[in-house]
């Protein structure tokens, strides 16, 4: 089973971008996707919005996977692989979420080296780093892909900025551009999913 953490702060459109994410993998590949949302709330909206989309999708309610709930979600995926055997796990994490504690838990209990992706929203990102650097740089670490989203938000300046203010907290993850309101194509996932087989070696 390989993993996928999709992080980034509210709003940076993570439920949409997993939802094209799933729908590459399972109509263009043919593999089986379980998808696991994190809600810190005791209510789902956007699990409601993939399950009507077709998707398996399993709740973690509450509790944030990356610190309260790290042996739920040790359980969670163990009760996913024996019940599912899916090929992807793909894990929805809340914008409160450390995507990098959410890997080391996933390493540390099962071995696996998860892939992270990280949204932010190009409209919003240079005042949300202002105002909560050190948590904004947080949300970045580890990342193996980050997707600038909302790119249509911003001029050809500020989305030069975003890029420069990626480079101090980010030497390593590969950046991509995108409006994820739009229709995307195949091979935008195509490109992507090369880059994270390329990081395995």
């Amino acid at each position: 089973m390989e993993i996928l953490i999709i992080g980034g702060f509210l709003g940076a459109g993570k439920t949409t971008t997993l939802a094209q994410i799933a729908g590459y993998l399972t109509h263009t590949m043919h593999d089986q996707v379980v998808i696991l949302e994190n809600e810190i709330s005791d209510t789902g909206v956007d699990d409601q919005l993939l399950t009507r989309s077709g998707f398996q999708v399993k709740e973690m309610l509450a509790g944030c996977i990356c610190c309260s709930s790290s042996a739920q979600l040790t359980d969670t995926i163990k009760e996913i692989e024996n019940v599912y055997h899916p090929k992807w796990l793909i894990i929805e994490a809340t914008g409160l979420a450390y995507p990098d504690a959410i890997w080391d838990t996933i390493h540390t209990e099962f071995q696996i080296d998860a892939k992270i992706i990280t949204l932010l929203d190009a409209s919003r990102w240079m005042r949300l780093q202002k105002a909560m650097p050190q948590f904004a740089d947080a949300q970045l670490t580890r990342a193996d892909v980050i997707i600038i989203n909302k790119t249509d938000l911003v001029t050809d300046k500020q989305l030069l900025q975003i890029r420069d203010s990626l480079q101090r907290p980010i030497t390593c993850a590969h950046i991509l551009e995108r409006s994820m309101l739009k229709i995307t194509d195949t091979g935008f996932w195509e490109n992507m999913f090369k880059i994270l087989e390329a990081s395995y070696v």
